[in-house]
């Protein structure tokens, strides 16, 4: 088959670090497309809060696994797997090249080591039952069963997240177990399915909290609480996992009054620092992942050509 046999390239790194730019030059260069491994930028309309790539950069080289679930719908690490593997089969036959970029360090993981997940399907007389009590009981009265059943899952599920307090309950009601124990934790390891190459990219510390701080104040110029306003007229609540997102939760404050803009740049700026160096602590753990450290006072074109040469290409 046309694919057979090609590696798959692989560039992650902290939030901010420039790892788009890099695998978009690379990418025209090599003909080959981008597979995402953001857990946010699969969410329609949540497009400058997790900083998607522009649609310049997706008409350029096509993007997979860009906004393709609603806010309300759920995504997990599961899913991201076979999705991945999919598009990277779909891309490998057209014969080009797959290159897997993002800093969700478990979507990475579960790629790079080939693990494996539980899969609970859906059942619809459950469901249907599950959505009758809400209707009936009240969604606090089946929250309160939840919360008996999977307190840990209950936990992570806002009361009004009707969509994923359902899910939770048709879980525990199809399995007998709780659906903190199920969802987004390895069942084992099977192995990866390619022959992946694959770096981290990373900066000095001071530089890349710089460059957060910058992107943070660009993301809000161009209308990030007009995105984060939108969503909420259209429905979506801050409840919801989507708008858990990063940086969001700070931003809904904003638009609801509760803090001023500047502070909710400071406190979405101090977020992004941490969950960076957490990023990093996460990707530290992989064993076999190539580290390329750039500086990013030099062109894109010479931290391009030092990627190209860590993935061997």
């Amino acid at each position: 088959m046309p694919g057979e046999g090609r590696r798959v390239y692989i560039i992650t790194g902290a939030t901010a670090v420039g790892k788009t730019a890099v695998a978009l030059c690379i990418a025209k260069r090599i003909g080959a497309e981008i597979v995402s491994a953001d857990s946010r930028q699969v969410y329609i309309g949540m497009d400058i809060g997790t900083a998607k790539p522009s649609s310049a950069d997706r008409k350029a080289v096509r993007h997979h696994l860009v906004d393709i679930v609603r806010p309300d719908e759920d995504y997990n690490v599961a899913l991201f797997k076979d999705q991945a593997l999919e598009a990277i089969e779909d891309i490998h036959c057209r014969g080009l090249n797959a290159i897997v970029v993002g800093g969700t360090g478990f979507y990475i993981r579960a790629l790079w080591e080939g693990l494996t997940f539980q899969g609970v399907g859906r059942d619809d007389d459950v469901r249907a039952a599950i959505e009758a009590e809400i209707e009936s009981k009240g969604r606090q009265a089946v929250y309160d069963e939840l919360k008996r059943l999977d307190p840990e899952g209950a936990e992570k599920i806002h009361p009004n997240n009707i969509p994923r307090m359902v899910r939770a309950l048709e879980v525990v009601r199809l399995t007998g177990r709780p659906f903190s124990e199920i969802v987004d934790k390895p069942a084992g390891k099977e192995g990866p399915a390619h022959e992946y190459s694959a770096i981290c990219v990373d900066m000095d510390r001071e530089a890349l909290y710089r460059r957060i701080n910058r992107r943070v104040e660009e993301m809000v110029h161009i209308g990030w609480p007009e995105e984060v306003a939108r969503l909420i007229d259209e429905g979506f609540s801050p409840d919801l996992r989507a708008m858990n997102a990063l940086g969001y939760r700070e931003m809904v404050d904003y638009v609801e009054g509760v803090v001023s803009l500047r502070q909710a740049i400071d406190a979405i700026c101090k977020a992004t620092r941490n969950f960076a160096q957490r990023q990093l602590t996460f990707f530290r753990g992989l064993e076999g992942l190539k580290w390329v450290d750039v500086d990013p006072s030099i062109d894109t074109e010479a931290i391009v050509s030092s990627v190209e040469d860590e993935l061997g290409m």
